[in-house]
């Protein structure tokens, strides 16, 4: 800890959190869960004591800054060069963080404006030098271009910013021009009107926090900090676009606002994570209560035009001084950083590698099938599962480059396997919904893996994530288009969402993976076997093949076997490996599934692909 800390409370954590609607007791509780909210609330708490001993750099204070910021923005140096951009900037154009700071402003017109583009940047650099700023510091109806070549009209708002490092700097604030000109008049009615505008933002709680503290501390009180992630917002952003988002988020806020006291203070930390902070408490207990009243009001539907979201919220909760941040959790929070930093370059190291899962018949239990997982073969951590960095991606926009990474590995393992005469055999890739959003992009990378590798097309099946729906409309088209150039399309974790029949039969389904936990739900309650039983056997009726997930035991693997299910998948029978040891596996005598007519339907698809192309 930097010297100068006065706060040796800061050495001990005694972390309450809560996870799915329960909250969990520091003595029950694992020492460090893996849930990002009670990170963030810890971290918020030591953020504001270490800022009272050092004062932060300018540049990545400003860089987190503008991460907070409801809109896309970036920050441009003197020689027009692109420094640093938020999410919303990178999913706004749909670039990497790489590819935009491989950039200069001025790549991002068209071609045809780039010179009343250098006029105008020339004028701002004036205007940054202290001359007049007149007409300058805004431009309405800017013509900008996606990294798909898409032209779209923005308004930009500028701001000043003296960075040691790379000089003068403007910070561009960017808004779709069709919603209208955001002058000051109206940002300000915006504020009074629309609660996500009107919430300060990280910085400013910051501020309140370390004031609150030390109030706190002088006069023997508590404070406590909320972290609050809303869920399901990328997912709705994804498919119904971002204000069916900022919609989502106002009713998240509206709700939090409902619940908390008059007298508590909110922010929005970034994107869909909120922060409460309860000041003056004499008895923090009463924490605990607003946070489990927090969790069921937010889970409650939530209605976006004729759309119904159930959030998943995630709330991490800290109470100083009781609660605070050890060594062990300040590492913690540095690996997230870390991982952030390195994510953006292992893709270029060949840093990512897929394991795979098999999944057996439940009947004779051959082996006849695997599934990928996409895993980071970290330098110095090791191997890290998808759930640990995924989120991470998300919000850098590194989502899809992952994707088209995990589906090019897969293939490759594919070709290996046909070299070795281990093919044909069923193989699941889980698809994001930004790689489906990317419809066209996509579909050209399944054309040139099919071409490459020349197999059949229907051993291969995409799986996308009910927890991910609903799907936009060219999403849908996606997936018909991969189910007509031979794919096969899997659901998973089918039943969690009300929406889960439905889409039997509006999407080209060929098999579904249930929910994790049904299994042992089914085993414990005998109407819960009913119901799964019935709904297994409407699958089957529709030629939809069933995979029971999370077989652990015998009387899992029973209980699949009773409702019907074709086939199973756990770690108590084959647990996920790399692809060495499933060669191993395979040249041991198991066999994956025949092939049928392979040669003449290879032919077929092979002859469908190659019209397709031309």
């Amino acid at each position: 800890m930097a010297a100068g800390v006065s706060h040796p409370g800061l050495v001990s954590v005694c972390c309450r959190y809560i996870v799915s609607g329960e909250t969990v007791e520091p003595a029950s509780a694992p020492r460090f869960s893996s849930d990002d909210a009670l990170i963030a609330a810890c971290f918020l708490l030591f953020t504001c004591f270490i800022r009272s001993a050092v004062a932060p750099k300018k540049e990545p204070r400003m860089k987190q800054h503008i991460e907070s910021l409801p809109d896309p923005v970036m920050m441009i140096s003197e020689d027009g060069a692109i420094v640093a951009a938020n999410s919303l900037m990178q999913s706004l154009l749909h670039y990497t963080p790489e590819e935009l700071l491989e950039r200069k402003a001025e790549d991002l017109a068209p071609v045809d404006s780039r010179a009343d583009y250098a006029l105008w940047w020339d004028r701002l650099m004036q205007a940054a030098s202290g001359q007049s700023t007149t007409g300058v510091n805004h431009l309405h109806d800017m013509r900008a271009l996606t990294k798909e070549g898409t032209e779209i009209s923005l308004d930009v708002s500028l701001k000043r910013f003296d960075s040691e490092e790379t000089g003068p700097c403007l910070i561009a604030s960017f808004r779709d021009a069709a919603a209208g000109k955001p002058g000051a008049a109206q940002s300000d009615a915006d504020k009074t009107t629309d609660p996500l505008k009107s919430l300060p933002d990280q910085e400013q709680f910051l501020e309140s926090l370390q004031a609150a503290v030390t109030n706190a501390q002088a006069e023997g009180r508590f404070v406590a900090v909320l972290t609050i992630n809303s869920g399901q917002y990328r997912s709705i952003v994804d498919t119904l676009g971002r204000e069916a988002g900022d919609d989502y988020l106002r009713e998240i806020v509206t709700r939090i606002s409902r619940i908390s006291r008059k007298q508590d203070t909110m922010a929005r930390l970034s994107g869909d994570e909120f922060a409460v902070m309860i000041d003056s408490l004499g008895d923090p207990e009463i924490v605990s209560k607003l946070a489990a009243r927090i969790q069921s009001f937010l889970s409650a539907p939530a209605y976006i035009g004729e759309h119904s979201f159930a959030p998943r919220p995630n709330i991490g909760v800290s109470v100083f001084p009781t609660d605070s941040v050890d060594p062990e959790m300040g590492a913690r929070a540095k690996q997230r950083l870390t991982l952030e930093s390195d994510l953006r370059s292992a893709i270029f190291k060949d840093e990512f590698a897929v394991h795979f899962q098999p999944f057996f018949e439940l009947e004779s239990g051959e082996l006849f099938g695997v599934e990928s997982f996409l895993r980071w073969e970290h330098p110095k951590l090791g191997t890290i599962e998808l759930h640990d960095f995924m989120q991470i991606a998300d919000e850098t926009g590194m989502a899809a480059p992952l994707g088209e990474t995990a589906l090019w590995l897969t293939f490759e393992a594919i070709r290996k396997w046909k070299a070795m005469g281990h093919w044909p055999m069923r193989v699941i890739h889980t698809l994001s919904p930004q790689q489906l959003s990317r419809q066209e992009s996509l579909l050209r990378q399944l054309r040139g893996l099919l071409l490459d590798s020349k197999i059949d097309p229907q051993h291969v099946q995409f799986c996308i994530h009910e927890t991910a729906m609903p799907i936009s409309e060219e999403q849908v088209t996606a997936l018909l288009e991969i189910s007509e150039m031979g794919f096969r399309v899997c659901i998973d974790e089918f039943g969690i969402g009300a929406s889960a029949l439905t889409y039997l039969f509006d999407l080209p389904v060929h098999t579904i993976k249930l929910a994790p936990g049904m299994l042992a739900e089914a085993i414990e309650d005998d109407h819960c076997k009913a119901v799964l039983s019935a709904g297994v056997q409407m699958a089957r009726s529709l030629k939809i093949e069933v995979i029971a997930v999370d077989i652990e035991s015998d009387a899992h693997l029973e209980t699949a076997r009773a409702i019907g299910c074709d086939a199973g998948q756990g770690d108590w029978k084959c647990p996920s490996m790399s692809f060495d040891k499933l060669c191993n596996a395979l040249f041991t005598g198991h066999r994956p599934q025949k092939a049928k007519n392979a040669a003449r339907e290879l032919a077929k698809r092979q002859e469908l692909i190659s019209g397709t192309l031309d």
